[in-house]
């Protein structure tokens, strides 16, 4: 992870996020794959893989 801001669109049950992020690390967790986040407010957030819809690079 270079910690380069990325233009992120994934979906979390019914809601679906589109913002800017800064890609922290990628966690394992029962067989499934996150990318832990951080969000413009200073929040940190597990996203996980098969969610993210689109990814682009600023």
């Amino acid at each position: 992870m270079h910690r380069s801001r990325m233009h992120l669109v994934w979906d979390d049950g019914n809601v679906i996020y589109d913002q800017v992020v800064t890609p922290l690390n990628l966690r394992t967790a029962d067989g499934q794959e996150f990318l832990v986040l951080r969000l413009d407010t200073g929040e940190t957030r597990e996203v996980r893989l098969d969610h993210i819809r689109r990814v682009a690079t600023l």
